[in-house]
């Protein structure tokens, strides 16, 4: 896009204007962690339970914008299937019990008032026709991805204007930590309140603003992930547990895996410990496990992120990996068959696992650890090499 005037906020976007012509086709890239799949989810659960009549102020004219759509269509691009057109996959993700070819001619007769978001171009696996629907071409459509596929993207696609997410700014950063720390201090009461307040004066409190923006700035490393909401959220949670952040991104990968571990360890009123659950399940063995799944998935399957079930060595470290709140499984039906599927709670949760066992091979299995290497596109397996080093 030649014209690189920013648009502050995802209202613009449905408004904006390029040359006196409506902006109705965007793609929209982002590294990870800068709020992508959040954002197509923001959009469709606006527009299905917000009006004019009981929105804040601040968000109305957001409303009034979502609201000339008739029809808005959010769909998971890494669940498309092989063969498959835009219509089996409406069917197939979001309404199973509406014909393809009704919803087509309902579509074509309101193109202007619909909108589709397509989350993750860059998981797309063998299927990049859906998006060369005529039909697309009288609809609002927004497309998400890394950036690493944008070349990719504009090879095949042309009427696009690109909308990069850049995440949080240092001010972003700020206000967020202030919010996280509020609701923190909302929830403190009685005498362990009074004893944090007496902290503060002594500045050794690590429950207040100041502390965790220091803390974040003591480790390069942690302040540039800062930036990206994920990871900043990841950041806070780990930092109101342990009171400290670790040095690596991989540490703070393993430390969230262990809060996910400890909150469900509470929700079912485990007994033990968590170093003795974390031997009991063979903790670090499991993500291994998983790992070489999905790095197969990753290297040899054109980044596979969703999987069958049984393509794993047993349904119980599936159900132990759901337990760490790692993977989450999902059945879906598939003509008459009924299927269950298995992905990450987000792409780099698959990544870090992936590299847990590329790294285990360096003592195991050398060279399968070079075979899987040499078979790596850098810029595509930037986290998994960047995991397994640390």
């Amino acid at each position: 896009m030649a014209n690189s005037n920013p648009l502050q906020n995802v209202r613009q976007w449905l408004t904006a204007t390029l040359h006196g012509n409506h902006l109705s086709h965007i793609l929209v890239s982002g590294l990870t962690g800068t709020g992508k799949t959040t954002l197509t989810s923001r959009l469709a659960y606006q527009w299905a339970t917000s009006n004019e009549d009981t929105c804040h102020p601040s968000q109305l004219q957001f409303v009034i914008n979502l609201e000339k759509f008739d029809l808005v269509f959010a769909l998971d691009m890494r669940k498309f299937q092989v063969n498959q057109d835009l219509f089996d996959a409406i069917t197939n993700q979001l309404l199973p019990r509406v014909s393809g070819q009704e919803l087509r001619n309902h579509i074509a007769s309101t193109a202007g008032k619909c909108l589709f978001l397509f989350d993750g171009y860059d998981e797309l696996g063998s299927n990049d026709t859906i998006l060369s629907d005529n039909l697309l071409c009288g609809c609002q459509t927004i497309v998400i991805t890394r950036p690493n596929k944008i070349d990719n993207f504009n090879s095949c696609y042309e009427g696009y204007v690109q909308v990069l997410l850049e995440g949080f700014s240092d001010d972003s950063i700020e206000t967020f930590v202030s919010v996280f720390v509020s609701a923190q201090d909302q929830d403190t009461e009685g005498d362990e309140k009074e004893e944090e307040e007496d902290e503060y004066k002594e500045c050794d409190c690590h429950e207040c603003k100041d502390c965790l923006l220091k803390e974040l700035n003591k480790t390069k490393t942690i302040k540039s992930l800062s930036h990206f909401s994920l990871m900043l959220a990841m950041i806070c949670v780990i930092w109101q547990q342990n009171k400290s952040l670790p040095g690596t991104i991989s540490g703070l990968y393993h430390q969230v895996i262990e809060y996910l571990t400890r909150h469900w360890m509470a929700r079912e009123s485990s007994e033990m410990s968590f170093a003795q659950f974390k031997i009991h399940i063979s903790f670090d063995q499991i993500l291994i496990i998983l790992g070489k799944t999905t790095l197969d998935g990753l290297v040899d399957q054109d980044s596979k992120l969703i999987f069958q079930e049984q393509e794993f060595d047993s349904s119980h470290i599936v159900d132990r990996g759901c337990s760490l709140g790692v993977i989450s499984k999902d059945c879906t039906v598939r003509g008459f068959d009924r299927v269950t599927n298995v992905s990450f709670i987000h792409k780099t949760f698959q990544e870090f696992c992936a590299a847990m066992y590329l790294a285990s091979l360096v003592e195991t299995d050398q060279i399968a650890c070079k075979s899987y290497v040499s078979k790596m596109d850098p810029e595509d397996m930037e986290h998994v090499l960047k995991f397994s080093c640390e």
